[in-house]
């Protein structure tokens, strides 16, 4: 079984985005983000580790943090659009619990569980990394789509894990609870009427998606069986039998994924494939070449030529 845990990537490119835009320097091993789309599964601990060395820059501020939240969030919102309706008809519960079975299972396989009573839905996050970072990111969230209906302060709470130092420089909102031991939010039903469907509660993302997430934490000219191994925690021979085993060539999976990135990066780069060459790691454009012409049969310009 793949211990990896992920999400989707778009938590750690819309703060990528943002701190390019204001002209903040990031750590390298974020450079392979660029050739990811916005759903591709990723290292669950990313955006934390960013946001931890971002703490410690010099030209970084509480006011820069605060933005990048709510830019997150903003991005998250945009995305999650056909997910969760802006109508006012639906209750903040429903597109909670919306959220939630789209999420679990699908894109991310962190501890995030609902619970229910006649009255109450709670969404609970047991302590994660050690870091009240995990706990902002789902609060802006939130509290964007809380500020999107109107929501009474009688209708929903937010707890945090730990005492309300951890989180006193942080603009919080009014119904927040502190010391909790986990990060919950409780909001009130319509009706008294069951909403949790068990069927959602139990999926479990497959070993060859956390497969893929591992790979995508990779540089594409470092991505092979030895640095997939290494991140995953394993040893190469466990890591090939264990694909074997699932009936996946290790070396099909690698080389798919490569291809994927390199496709991507040489849309970014308006067909350029020596830029996307560079992009991927590679001094040679012809690693790229070959990658093109192992999977697809075509040449990078031949493919893009299709794409336009």
């Amino acid at each position: 079984m793949i211990k990896f845990q992920v999400r989707p990537a778009l938590t750690t490119k819309s703060m990528l985005d943002f701190c390019q835009a204001k002209g903040i320097s990031v750590p390298d091993e974020y450079a392979v983000f660029k050739g990811l789309l916005d759903f591709d599964l990723t290292n669950a601990s990313s955006p934390i580790r960013l946001l931890e060395y971002l703490s410690q820059h010099e030209g970084v501020d509480l006011l820069f943090i605060e933005q990048l939240f709510c830019y997150s969030a903003g991005q998250w919102l945009i995305h999650m659009e056909p997910i969760l309706s802006q109508s006012c008809d639906k209750s903040i519960a429903n597109q909670i619990y919306d959220f939630f079975i789209n999420m679990v299972g699908v894109r991310t396989n962190l501890d995030w569980r609902l619970q229910e009573d006649e009255n109450q839905l709670r969404f609970i996050v047991n302590p994660a990394y050690g870091s009240v970072y995990e706990e902002l990111v789902l609060y802006h969230f939130f509290a964007a789509l809380l500020a999107r209906i109107d929501v009474s302060y009688d209708e929903v709470e937010i707890k945090f894990a730990k005492d309300i130092a951890s989180y006193s420089q942080y603009n919080l909102l009014p119904y927040c609870n502190f010391d909790n031991g986990r990060f919950e939010l409780v909001v009130a039903k319509e009706s008294a009427g069951k909403m949790i469907n068990p069927l959602f509660l139990n999926r479990i993302m497959s070993d060859y998606d956390l497969l893929i997430a591992a790979c995508n934490m990779i540089p594409v000219s470092e991505l092979n069986v030895t640095s997939l191994s290494f991140i995953l925690s394993m040893s190469k021979r466990t890591l090939t039998k264990y694909c074997e085993e699932m009936g996946i060539s290790l070396k099909t999976l690698i080389n798919h994924v490569k291809y994927k990135r390199a496709r991507r990066l040489l849309v970014i780069n308006d067909g350029n494939v020596k830029a996307t060459a560079c992009d991927c790691g590679y001094t040679d454009q012809g690693r790229i070449s070959k990658i093109f012409s192992q999977i697809s049969g075509q040449s990078p310009s031949e493919y893009y030529k299709e794409q336009q």
